[in-house]
């Protein structure tokens, strides 16, 4: 009688594998978009240190997110940013980008159109300071793509 008693279970073993794969399959699922949306931000924030400064400009800091930045519900947007210091004026720096092939558009930190975006830098400076602009380059993916997923709850 003493036989193997996982031959007595054979159903509950298959049962508990195929929770296990599922749970593993919901983990991996939230680590790729994570992933994928994290490296996707990542991208436009590297594109944008490419572009060579203006003159009388200097680079504070640079970041990115991944996360709803504008309106509101599900969905994912994705933004590069760098702070810059520079002594030339927002249509200065938009028109020198611009002409440097940048998509981005450039904000001064103490403009109130700045929006959730400023959540990039908020913590780390005081974008009240005269003279700090954001050079802001965004997307936001078309539906039905791994990018459009949001698992983070924003």
């Amino acid at each position: 009688m003493g036989g193997n008693r996982l031959r007595e279970y054979p159903v509950h073993w298959s049962l508990l594998a195929i929770v296990l794969l599922l749970v593993l399959s919901m983990i991996g699922t939230y680590v790729a978009v994570h992933n994928v949306n994290n490296a996707s931000a990542q991208q436009l924030e590297a594109r944008l240190q490419e572009i060579p400064l203006p003159p009388d400009t200097k680079l504070v800091d640079s970041g990115w997110a991944a996360q709803r930045l504008a309106g509101a519900g599900n969905g994912m947007q994705y933004a590069g940013a760098l702070l810059i210091r520079s002594e030339l004026g927002p249509a200065e720096l938009e028109e020198f980008y611009d002409e440097h092939g940048s998509d981005g558009y450039v904000i001064a930190t103490n403009d109130e159109r700045l929006g959730r975006v400023s959540l990039i830098f908020d913590a780390e400076h005081d974008l009240a300071q005269p003279g700090l602009f954001m050079i802001v380059s965004s997307d936001e993916p078309q539906g039905g793509s791994i990018r459009q997923l949001d698992l983070r709850g924003h």
